[in-house]
């Protein structure tokens, strides 16, 4: 009977530690098909919807281009903030809403969501001009990039006749220091690293106003000059998009349909520029109407007013508006020259040294 019971309880103990062996087992079976969540990435959690949590909202209504302000922006406690809603007042910071925000609304990602409008500063346009390997520079530019823009164009002057394999070229620089807002498929990160400056101020004249940064833009376009480089292998790029000065924009789109344009890389730090006030300006193609006051003709020297005069293939070649000069007639001892008949009722002809008369 004592052996029988020490094997029943042998018996016994095996099957609990079975039990409990299975049960270890299914445990870690169980952990292993849970998802795992990548190491050194924050996860962001929609909070339920009976927690309270602080989002930004706006504190003032938010129109729609314009960078926002810390002044612009408070935190409050919500319950159920929407997804996408910013919990932090710099995240919102130097960002422009794509549309207008009223105030004492959440703000979210999607209200600051937009084209490359947003990525433009007044007085410019976005242009774009088609690029190849060799005009961009040999694929090496990115969007965010300063580049300047040279034109190489052959000048057959005012005579159509002219073959445009006699005609004479010229290189020359067209437009300097314009950003690259978009380069094949790629476009600029955000307005805020394209302008490389600090958000400025809706208030002109505010002195309170911070400086560029360029040391801040260099290091950002140094930062992703790696992965632009191995992406523009990946795809060719077709057009670039540059933010232009609205006086140049027709500048550089008769450039584009005659000539043939090219992006030179600067350095973000260089801000050399030529002076423009040395060379005569090019022509207009509309001229000004009679009868203008002073105050009309200064304001027809505007940006947008010098745009609209538009300019010419001629005044683009540099030519100014001046005629081309006329054929001179040919020596008097190629061809006969008659002159009118004097009083006396004779005529004289000149041949060549020699001179001689005869009656009508």
């Amino acid at each position: 009977m004592t052996m029988q019971k020490a094997t029943r309880t042998l018996a016994l103990a095996l099957v609990v530690v079975a039990v409990a062996l299975a049960g270890v087992a299914l445990t870690m079976l169980v952990r292993s098909k849970a998802p795992a969540e990548p190491t050194g990435v924050q996860v962001v959690r929609t909070p339920d919807s009976g927690q309270s949590t602080k989002v930004v909202v706006a504190a003032r209504a938010l129109p729609a281009g314009l960078p926002v302000q810390a002044l612009d922006l408070e935190q409050v406690e919500r319950k159920g903030a929407p997804v996408g809603a910013f919990l932090r007042v710099e995240d919102v910071v130097g960002r422009s809403p794509s549309q207008s925000v009223s105030s004492g609304s959440v703000l979210t990602e999607n209200q600051f969501k937009g084209g490359l409008a947003l990525a433009l500063r007044p007085g410019e346009r976005a242009i774009a001009i088609p690029v190849d390997e060799l005009a961009g520079a040999g694929n090496r530019v990115a969007p965010g990039d300063l580049v300047d823009v040279f034109l190489s164009i052959r000048d057959q002057g005012d005579d159509p006749r002219v073959p445009a394999a006699a005609a004479g070229s010229q290189a020359r620089l067209l437009l300097p220091r314009l950003r690259v807002l978009s380069y094949g498929d790629r476009d600029v990160d955000s307005p805020a690293l394209v302008q490389g400056t600090a958000p400025q101020s809706r208030e002109e004249g505010n002195a309170d106003a911070p400086a560029p940064q360029r040391e801040d833009r260099a290091a950002a376009i140094t930062a992703r000059a790696g992965a632009g480089v191995s992406r523009a292998a990946a795809t060719v790029a077709r057009s670039a998009v540059l933010a232009v000065p609205v006086d140049g924009a027709d500048r550089l789109i008769l450039a584009a349909q005659t000539g043939k344009l090219f992006l030179a890389l600067r350095h973000p730090g260089d801000e050399g520029m030529p002076d423009q006030e040395l060379f005569p300006a090019p022509r207009q193609v509309l001229g000004l109407r009679a009868g203008l006051d002073d105050a009309q003709r200064e304001s027809a020297n505007s940006a947008e007013n010098r745009a609209y005069a538009g300019v010419d293939s001629a005044g683009l070649l540099g030519r100014n508006g001046q005629a081309a000069a006329k054929p001179q007639p040919s020596p008097a001892a190629d061809r006969p020259i008659r002159s009118a008949a004097p009083t006396g009722g004779r005529l004289e002809i000149i041949r060549g040294s020699q001179s001689g008369s005869t009656s009508p």
